[in-house]
């Protein structure tokens, strides 16, 4: 129902309430008194703020700290290297200029170097349009209703208590932060970029034939483990056996993979074979 308020403008049901109450203030709370259809607009926008992102045209409606606008995420909602003092509570508007292109000294001044290079890659409308919102994930299959039910769920399983075990294998910080993200879906794998709309193709830089995703790239990525079935198998038996060294041998082989392909993904060589498996038993070692 939130969702078709905000998309379509011509519905009956959005030009009853909005002559009614207005555009929505995607930050207020729902006032007292408001009406049964209205608290249920806003309580469906509370739903899509985690599928949702915002599509800038003249930047007046979004919030830079606050609001999904950069990839698939709000600034104060992780580490941003950015000056949030100085953007507190202002809207993207405040970042361009009078004919609505970016604003290179303010840019520069309140975001770090690789921040402010995502900005300026991102697509931008018309400075004379409201700005839109847009779904993040595009081409999943998957009705917005069941997006928004899987991305709260996910929300209330804690991240940081679902792999503690990765502690226990004594990893290097490199290769923890490299698993963690892995498992936690914040790795930029060619699906993951495909459905925020960075990239074209969703297969392994590879030529694996086959969507890079979580499950391709912990188990099958670079070589085949035969006895994981699938990555919630190999997950639970790396959990099981956190203690022992041949855990940690194929989590770090793992970490080279995933370097080794990022090399083949900038049109580079792979690491070699001889090398990789020096490094990786000499980094296992390291770590007993």
């Amino acid at each position: 129902m939130a969702w078709m308020f905000l998309q379509n403008e011509k519905s009956l049901l959005h030009k009853f309430l909005f002559k009614k109450f207005g555009a929505i203030r995607w930050e207020d709370n729902v006032k007292r008194g408001a009406s049964t259809a209205w608290k249920l607009i806003k309580d469906g926008i509370e739903h899509l703020k985690p599928i949702v992102r915002w599509q800038i045209n003249n930047g007046q409606s979004i919030n830079i700290n606050a609001d999904n606008w950069i990839l698939d995420r709000s600034l104060n909602k992780g580490p941003t290297l950015c000056n949030i003092m100085d953007i507190d509570d202002k809207k993207v508007s405040f970042l361009m200029n009078d004919d609505g292109s970016w604003n290179s000294a303010k840019l520069t001044k309140l975001f770090s170097k690789d921040m402010v290079k995502i900005i300026r890659q991102m697509e931008k409308g018309t400075n004379n349009v409201e700005d839109k919102i847009e779904l993040i994930h595009s081409n999943t299959g998957k009705t917005v209703s069941a997006l928004s039910t899987e991305a709260i769920w996910f929300q209330k399983e804690s991240k940081y208590t679902k792999y503690i075990w990765l502690k226990k294998l004594k990893l290097d910080q490199k290769v923890y932060l490299f698993w963690w993200r892995a498992l936690n879906g914040a790795l930029p794998m060619m699906e993951w970029l495909f459905y925020r709309r960075l990239a074209n193709l969703k297969e392994c830089p590879r030529d694996c034939h086959e969507n890079e995703n979580a499950e391709h790239e912990l188990r099958r990525c670079g070589f085949n483990v035969p006895e994981f079935q699938n990555l919630e198998e190999c997950t639970k038996v790396l959990e099981q056996n956190s203690g022992k060294g041949l855990m940690k041998i194929y989590a770090v082989a793992v970490f080279y993979s995933w370097k080794s392909r990022n090399l083949i993904k900038h049109g580079n060589a792979e690491i070699p074979l001889a090398y990789a498996v020096a490094e990786i038993i000499s980094h296992s070692s390291h770590l007993q």
